[in-house]
């Protein structure tokens, strides 16, 4: 059976979430023989994917510790780095937690796009989209460029007021491991994102 785009990055998602939720174990010979179908699919359907398609399908991988075939992987990268400038926050941290998280650090184009993706979504991320994206930066210790690092520590200085304390330990775990010391934002009036329903 084909599937269409969508169809194969929300069917992968979904398993990787019942199994997170201990509904399903992904190593069981029926659902890790539905993963493998998938597999094939998404790599016949990566050039057609969407932004959340993709997302869905690495972010899969990362939650089930399922590290995909080299023919897979490389679809998605190339994928990724089309529909990297069309993500939006969610996107962007959950693609770098996925990487991070499998332990795999993205090929330089597809860390290009991302980074370049960071700098652009930075200042719409909620407190665990920037939490994540710095713990995907010094879990794989790569320290972020210039422009991703300000948009970032700018981004921390918005949401800090609404992080759980989940977000600030590893907020400050990411600095700490990547030897950076928070900057300060003297001169200027800075002010933090209020909790609660975002504005648009």
């Amino acid at each position: 059976m084909k599937f269409q785009s969508q169809t194969v990055g929300n069917k992968t998602h979904g398993i990787a979430k019942l199994h997170e939720a201990g509904r399903l174990d992904a190593t069981d010979g029926s659902v890790d023989a539905a993963l493998a179908a998938l597999e094939g699919e998404a790599v016949r359907m990566a050039p057609g994917m969407q932004p959340q398609n993709v997302t869905n399908t690495i972010y899969a991988s990362g939650v089930m510790g399922r590290m995909p075939e080299d023919e897979t992987w490389a679809a998605l990268e190339t994928a990724a780095v089309r529909v990297a400038q069309d993500m939006i926050p969610q996107n962007v941290a959950d693609t770098l937690w996925s990487y991070a998280t499998l332990r795999r650090t993205p090929g330089d184009e597809t860390w290009a796009a991302l980074e370049t993706a960071s700098v652009r979504v930075a200042r719409d991320m909620i407190p665990q989209n920037v939490s994540n994206t710095l713990w995907s930066y010094a879990t794989l210790k790569r320290t972020p460029g210039d422009e991703t690092w300000a948009a970032m520590e700018t981004a921390a200085v918005r949401v800090a007021p609404c992080m759980n304390p989940q977000a600030v330990a590893n907020t400050l775990w990411s600095y700490a491991t990547l030897k950076r010391t928070p900057g300060t934002r003297r001169g200027r009036r800075w002010r933090p994102q209020r909790c609660g329903r975002r504005r648009v």
